[in-house]
């Protein structure tokens, strides 16, 4: 059977095909990278093959995390995820402002000579919701230089070895087809899902909570298709009509194949003609007295709760029940902001510690992706602006309370309410001063 190993690789920017993913190639470095410190060694990315990639089918798993990789929900929910976290671009921020063209950004969309961050982001995503931990291992042209380039790891050859008491990484491990590598923290970034409550220097694959549901999903499809592919509705017995009477072994075994070979496989639905005189009983219980459907709504459910994906979104059968475009919309909406939007500060926030640390700036920058570039977000943001705008023109709030809500910076002379019906500006301290006059003048009326 293959292994989750197998569905990870599925996302992997090194191409999914069994037999050569690409992953016992070398890479060739361009002439602007030769040179560049993979390991404490100062092997080259020229002379280093893809750590971690290689020897990823040899792995073993228990038998029920083998079970996600042949789960249709289990891919929906990485796919859905895994192209919506592509939706935003990651950017360098001054406060508010965006830095135009930071080397961080540049990095994120091209993170290495052979791929695109569209192809590898996918991949670390369902490294996380797979395996609980996503790798990434930092190269830099010089030790105490910029990144240079990010590799993924996949995340079954890195191990992470701590002190004795388990309170401090002193570095990862990385097994990769026999051959071994020690990186420094610095050099890794570990991207976890939550966290391992027995190892909390690890994360906790969310898929692991629903591991009966996956299983319990994949044998029904198992069997829907074994019914499918044999031709009968359930399992049968043959006996004799007359009771006194006995079938022989020899006569059985003819029957039993003969049975195959014309009503079963190719021949489903054809005719069988016998010689003996026989009477057929179903044994078990048919598809339809199984209810094959609704058993499998409850796990499909369970499996797209753990992923925090609506299931109108993952197209199962028990979220197309209930499919409307009403439903559709606000389920998309709903994913936006409980799931993609944790995940999005969660990744912008180890990427900002791990990497956008090492580049040389005048005052802390901060990584995040721009949300305002999603566009199920919009009608979020487009209500925002309507609601601070008539608070404005009522005279609720002033320009600059206005401008700060809606995240703009203030500028000078924007501590001003709504211009008059006259058209005169009236300052805040100006109007709170000119209340504060009407009131001391009503209080000194006779």
């Amino acid at each position: 059977m293959p292994k989750i190993a197998d569905l990870i690789l599925r996302f992997s920017p090194f191409g999914d095909t069994k037999g050569d993913l690409g992953l016992n190639t070398r890479p060739v470095a361009p002439d602007s990278l030769k040179g560049v410190n993979v390991t404490r060694n100062g092997q080259s990315i020229a002379e280093s093959p893809l750590s971690g990639f290689e020897g990823g089918y040899q792995r073993t798993l228990r038998s029920s995390r083998e079970e996600n990789d042949s789960n249709s929900v289990v891919y929906s929910c990485i796919r859905i995820i895994s192209s919506t976290l592509l939706e935003p671009p990651l950017r360098v921020w001054d406060g508010e402002r965006a830095i135009e063209n930071h080397p961080l950004e540049l990095l994120y969309r091209c993170p290495n000579p052979q791929i695109s961050g569209a192809r590898m982001w996918p991949f670390v995503v369902a490294s996380m919701m797979l395996e609980g931990n996503a790798y990434l291992r930092i190269m830099k042209a010089t030790n105490a230089g910029e990144p240079r380039v990010l590799m993924p790891l996949a995340p079954w050859t890195v191990t992470a070895k701590t002190s004795e008491d388990h309170q401090v990484l002193k570095w990862y491990a990385v097994n990769s087809k026999g051959r071994k590598e020690e990186l420094e923290p610095e050099e890794v970034i570990h991207i976890p899902f939550g966290m391992d409550p027995e190892q909390p220097w690890r994360g906790e694959a969310p898929v692991r909570a629903a591991l009966l549901e996956v299983m319990t999903d994949n044998e029904a499809t198992r069997y829907t298709n074994s019914v499918l592919r044999n031709g009968f509705g359930a399992g049968v017995v043959a006996m004799p009509v007359d009771e006194n009477s006995e079938i022989d072994e020899e006569d059985a075994v003819a029957l039993k194949a003969k049975w195959a070979a014309e009503v079963g496989g190719a021949g489903r639905g054809g005719l069988l003609v016998s010689g003996l005189r026989m009477k057929v009983e179903t044994l078990g219980f048919s598809p339809e007295q199984l209810a094959l459907n609704m058993i499998q709504r409850v796990p499909e459910q369970r499996i797209c709760m753990v992923f925090g994906v609506p299931s109108i979104l993952a197209g199962t059968g028990a979220g197309l029940e209930r499919s409307t475009y009403s439903n559709f919309e606000t389920a998309m909406n709903a994913f936006l902001q409980f799931t993609m939007v944790p995940l999005w500060k969660h990744m912008s926030s180890e990427i900002d510690a791990k990497v956008l640390s090492l580049y040389a700036s005048p005052k802390p920058y901060e990584a995040r992706y721009d949300l305002k570039k999603v566009k199920g977000l919009q009608e979020e943001e487009d209500a925002l602006h309507s609601r601070v705008g008539a608070d404005y023109r009522n005279g609720l709030i002033t320009r600059a309370e206005g401008r700060d809500a809606l995240g703009y910076p203030a500028a000078p002379g924007d501590d001003v309410y709504s211009t008059s019906a006259a058209g005169v500006a009236a300052t805040a301290d100006a109007k709170v001063k000119g209340r504060n006059q009407r009131w001391r003048f009503e209080d000194d009326r006779p």
